[in-house]
């Protein structure tokens, strides 16, 4: 699978005229939340130069921009509203769930984009169209994305930004800590960690957390919904869901 990545990130800097150091700074960004999250992998700071001197994993990305080897464990319950409302305990609602595959088996050998993440549009369009909201009334993101380059191409597919301005509103810090589109606040699947088989449950754990205003250091401000990705191969297919507050 990160061999998949390596070649999106290629395409992706020779298309759009990116430099690998910018979408490298998913790597730091990701710590930024991750340090104060007490279910991270990785909650030490990394710099730039760490980021790009480490050894390559499969160019052009190296060892701080792929995901780490993890487990993990998680119980999420999932019942009625109306069992939830009675138990006096605080709950979120999946308002919206979508689900989309494309019908390639990863890369494949159809002629298609590498970079557009078909998939990610449509399951995203289905699940705020479910929730009834559009994508700006979307407070906090965690998207699946085990490398650097994900994060980026993801974001632009479901129309957070445009095609290739991704990594510009990176380096703007409008995905970090202050921006006005967070993404990952959890660390994501390179800080957090990314335990493969859980790590869907973890973006909606983290969701739960921030709707509910239990992520201290690293809680936005008064979020009322979050979106949700997760993948199956090279985003060949993807599950999304909405979750509001009641």
């Amino acid at each position: 699978p990160v061999g998949w990545y390596a070649f999106d990130c290629a395409r992706y800097m020779q298309e759009h005229g990116v430099e690998r150091s910018d979408i490298a700074r998913v790597a730091i960004k990701s710590r930024l939340f991750s340090r104060h999250n007490s279910l991270a992998q990785f909650t030490s700071d990394l710099s730039l130069n760490e980021v790009l001197t480490a050894r390559k994993i499969a160019e052009p990305l190296g060892l701080f921009e792929v995901p780490a080897r993890a487990d993990g464990a998680i119980c999420l319950v999932v019942t009625t509203e109306d069992i939830a409302r009675k138990s006096n305990k605080p709950y979120v609602i999946v308002s919206g769930r979508g689900f989309f595959h494309e019908g390639y088996h990863q890369i494949g050998m159809q002629p298609h984009s590498m970079t557009e993440f078909k998939s990610a549009f449509c399951a995203t369009s289905e699940a705020l169209k479910q929730s009834g909201k559009v994508l700006d009334e979307i407070d906090i993101f965690e998207l699946y994305a085990p490398c650097t380059i994900t994060e980026i191409l993801v974001s632009e597919a479901i129309g957070l930004f445009p095609s290739g301005q991704a990594c510009e509103a990176l380096l703007a810090g409008r995905t970090g800590p202050d921006g006005d589109r967070p993404i990952n606040t959890s660390g994501g699947c390179l800080a957090r960690g990314h335990p493969p088989q859980l790590t869907g449950l973890y973006g909606l754990f983290e969701i739960r957390e921030q709707l509910l205003g239990r992520c201290g250091k690293r809680q936005i401000l008064n979020p009322t919904s979050g979106l949700h990705t997760c993948e199956l191969g090279n985003y060949n297919a993807t599950l999304a869901h909405v979750l509001e507050l009641p």
